[in-house]
């Protein structure tokens, strides 16, 4: 049952209709609880409560915000609007130090392409980027009530009207990190100004920026690279000098390097079990297949096949890992599949949502279906699940 909070000021009487499906004794119990300000949750009229009945900290000794104070998070913590809640006082980063703060005290007061407009707290930090240098940033949750994000913009002008030029949301549950990074690709030193917010959350989190020296081995893929995974060490698919070995495949920042896949063609094909989850990766895969059977774009396809009893209904369900845009097609034979002959085809989502595509076998025969499973141009893990029932 969902409580009944009386916010009014005043006494009030509740009146309780049950409604039951068949005649007989029922047993109802109702009970009257009185939040207890002081015990570090938030309850009933409470706005606030940070463990304590005592005045003066931010939270009052009725558990409301005091004047001038903001808080946040459960117990909540409390405090005077740091001078980073703004922009226009950033709290200046050293490359490669981490720095700790809690958002309880932060307005919110940027929108969703700085931050979020959620109810969460936004801070500002700011870091010296040389020329032709790479700015590597992550923000990590300590707590694991804070859902955070990390976006990053040139001047307070741009942060102000919300228009940051980047922002990082990929893990969006409490207690995921955050990563971005931005390029200086001016003869000419920037400041970088970093914006960590919170989606309807409060919490700690550490915030950490690295500057990084153009060059092959630092992780950015830069002018003339083909990959660069992070290091000059060749045999790991990409080469000292950054391109890409033969028989490897490399993709992302930094980059991520592997062999072929077999069932990077249908012939090569997993066999899947009804209910048991595969991890794909489709880094070491080509883009084979057009677009009725996959994405038809830069993306990489696997194939998988399974069995279809006659009168059953096949399920698929395809998770990504990040912000992967992933296609599923259907085919009765690799035939179908090399002359891009798919009949269903599940793309209804967009970066980091999941699809799922559905068939019916109604033809009175067994039928093994092949299980085209495409992206668009992020490349990476995916869940693939089939359900046959």
């Amino acid at each position: 049952m969902t409580p009944w909070v009386n916010d009014t000021g005043s006494a009030q009487t509740a009146y309780i209709v049950a409604n039951v499906s068949q005649a007989g004794n029922l047993t109802l119990l109702a009970e009257v609880l009185n939040p207890s300000c002081g015990d570090g949750s938030i309850e009933g009229i409470e706005v606030c409560d940070d463990g304590n009945s005592t005045g003066g900290d931010g939270c009052s000794s009725t558990c409301a915000v005091e004047a001038g104070y903001n808080c946040g998070a459960e117990p909540s913590v409390c405090g005077l609007p740091p001078s980073n809640d703004l922009c226009s006082a950033p709290v200046v980063l050293t490359s490669g130090v981490t720095v700790s703060a809690h958002n309880g005290p932060a307005s919110d007061d940027y929108g969703k392409f700085c931050g979020y407009r959620g109810g969460g707290g936004d801070l500002v930090y700011s870091i010296d980027v040389p020329a032709l240098s790479v700015a590597s940033l992550r923000v990590t949750p300590t707590d694991g009530q804070l859902d955070a994000s990390i976006a990053w913009a040139t001047s307070c002008a741009e942060v102000m009207p919300n228009d940051c030029l980047g922002k990082a949301d990929a893990d969006q549950n409490p207690g995921g990190a955050e990563s971005g990074q931005y390029t200086n690709t001016s003869n000419s030193t920037e400041t970088l100004y970093i914006v960590v917010d919170g989606w309807k959350s409060h919490g700690a989190f550490d915030v950490r920026a690295e500057i990084l020296s153009p060059g092959c081995g630092n992780g950015v893929l830069e002018t003339n690279e083909q990959c660069d995974d992070g290091n000059t060490s060749s045999g790991d698919g990409c080469a000292n000098g950054c391109a890409q070995e033969t028989g490897w495949f490399c993709s992302g920042e930094p980059s991520a390097c592997q062999t072929t896949v077999n069932n990077d063609v249908c012939s090569g094909a997993v066999a899947l079990t009804s209910g048991i989850t595969v991890t794909g990766n489709n880094i070491a895969a080509n883009n084979d297949y057009g677009s009725n059977c996959g994405s038809g774009t830069s993306g990489a396809d696997l194939v998988y096949s399974i069995g279809v009893g006659a009168g059953q209904t096949l399920t698929v369900n395809v998770v990504p890992s990040g912000q992967q845009d992933p296609t599923i097609g259907f085919a009765f034979s690799c035939t179908e599949v090399m002359s891009n002959q798919c009949l269903p085809k599940a793309d209804t989502g967009l970066d980091g949502d999941s699809e799922t595509l559905t068939y019916l076998n109604d033809t009175g025969a067994m039928q093994t279906i092949s299980i085209v499973m495409d992206t668009y141009s992020n490349l990476g893990t995916m869940d693939i699940t089939a359900t046959v029932n």
